[in-house]
């Protein structure tokens, strides 16, 4: 049962924002906890250990009602008590207060008034909206507009729908360290805007439209703009530092990089503890579901954790200017300086990257080339046995042994430890593909059955050698 008790008190020649004052004041003299302050009201508790006696003062012209009250069966005279001793210290108060502490105050109101406008426009910005483009989410949507034109071109140059060639993946600007190294350093961004498949388009536009509802409107246009391609930027120049053959693509480091400014800012005062802390629950199941995911399917976790780590720094850096008016001038120099600190670091890193690393890289493409060609003997006849000889002799072998070559001469180079293993698998690789077509022309001569389980063992064996060395489109 609740109970209270509810006093008036006048008083004369005192403004409105005084009085205010001299009523906080009142509650510090009274060793009392202060809750809330609003234009005309003050909340809080009559002691600093205990929340069950809620004091209430709210002041009009020339007076103050006070009120006592708690929901627990606290005596009546306990909460008459409490208003008299606030009636008395404010009168106390009223005489002997000084004119500095009366700033001193004011400042704290003005602070407080500022605090809780900031804290309703936070919240304003993180009420969920759809995802149809409005004044203050209009980045993403074009973002996202951009990552689906991208797509549909390369499905109408013919790149396949579901399950596009690594080759179709580089030829429209997947980041790969043999070219994004050796000059085209320009991969490190167009990687951002090309998937893999349209269920990778979909589940990192539908990732990326999620966040951005919630943190375009917070960071503004081109803020939002400048985190995306900057945690984009060094989310691809982690993967190819990380893993000098396979190729990556995708937005999802970029979308990693806006995940983590955000948890950054949702470990801040920023956004109201009641707000962010399930916010911050939802995120981070949400990037451990992914990085768990990425580990056990073979995707680009290199690129998520650089995009991840490079999201979070941001998001400390621009933490400090969010609260202020008036701070695009700041908010211009840390991105600057951010900028600044990015192509230093895809500078330094392209110029480290082992030369030997490079060079094999190049060798791969070249292999690849040839290794195409060398199917073409193979094209568009389904059963192996049934290829003709000529095929044989002119088309495939020839280019194996080109293949061979390219590989053998590769063992000059001093490689990463990473790099090493692929050499000796596509080493394999030639190997097997070399005797099976050896074996193959001597069956268009003579059918032998001891050959035929022969070239089946060869097949077997470059299925599992293809398993080990085919390059993963991240």
């Amino acid at each position: 049962m609740s109970r209270k008790h509810q006093e008036t008190h006048s008083f004369t020649e005192i403004e409105l924002q005084r009085a205010i004052i001299i009523s906080i004041e009142t509650f510090l003299q009274n060793d009392w906890l202060v809750e809330g302050i609003s234009n005309s009201t003050i909340t809080g508790f009559a002691s600093r250990d205990s929340i069950t006696e809620k004091i209430t003062v709210s002041i009009g012209v020339n007076s103050l009602t006070i009120s006592s009250e708690s929901s627990e069966d606290t005596e009546i005279l306990k909460h008459k008590q409490n208003v008299i001793a606030f009636i008395k210290a404010f009168e106390m108060v009223k005489s002997s207060i000084t004119e500095s502490r009366i700033k001193q105050h004011q400042g704290v109101i003005d602070e407080y008034n500022l605090r809780v406008k900031q804290t309703k426009h936070i919240n304003g910005k993180l009420e969920r909206k759809s995802f149809k483009p409005s004044k203050d989410f209009i980045v993403t949507p074009i973002i996202v507009g951009i990552n689906v034109f991208v797509f549909i071109l390369m499905v109408l140059s013919g790149v396949d729908f579901n399950s596009p060639e690594t080759l179709d993946i580089i030829k429209w600007g997947g980041d790969v360290r043999y070219l994004t190294a050796n000059g085209e350093w320009w991969r490190l961004i167009t990687s951002c805007f090309v998937h893999i498949g349209f269920f990778h388009l979909l589940m990192n536009m539908y990732f990326l439209l999620y966040i951005g509802t919630y943190l375009e409107p917070i960071l503004g246009r081109w803020k939002f703009t400048m985190v995306y391609l900057l945690t984009g930027i060094l989310a691809s120049l982690t993967s190819i530092c990380w893993d000098g053959v396979n190729v990556s693509a995708g937005a999802s480091g970029a979308i990693f990089g806006i995940f983590g400014l955000f948890i950054a800012l949702l470990t801040t005062n920023l956004i109201p503890k009641h707000t962010r802390l399930p916010l911050l629950k939802n995120l981070g199941f949400i990037l451990i579901i992914n990085l768990i995911f990425g580990i056990s399917a073979g995707v680009d976790n290199a690129a998520h954790i650089g995009g991840l780590i490079s999201g979070i720094l941001i998001g400390y850096s621009l933490y400090p200017i969010l609260n202020r008016e008036n701070s695009t001038y700041l908010g211009k120099n840390i991105i600057i300086s951010f900028s600044i600190i990015t192509l230093a670091l895809c500078y330094f890193c392209l110029s480290q990257l082992s030369s030997d690393d490079i060079k094999f890289s190049n060798d791969l493409r070249k292999f690849g080339e040839l290794e195409d060609k060398a199917f073409d003997a193979y094209r568009d006849i389904p059963n192996i046995f049934d290829v003709p000889k000529e095929n044989l002799v002119a088309i495939s072998l020839p280019k194996w042994k080109a293949c061979r070559k390219i590989i053998q001469h590769s063992f000059t180079y001093n490689l990463s430890r990473e790099l090493k293993k692929k050499r000796t698998d596509f080493f394999e690789y030639t190997r097997l593909r070399i005797n099976m077509d050896s074996l193959l022309i001597l069956q268009t001569e003579d059918r032998d059955s001891i050959n035929e389980l022969k070239i089946i063992q060869f097949h077997d064996q470059l299925t599992e050698v293809i398993k080990s060395i085919k390059s993963e489109v991240q």
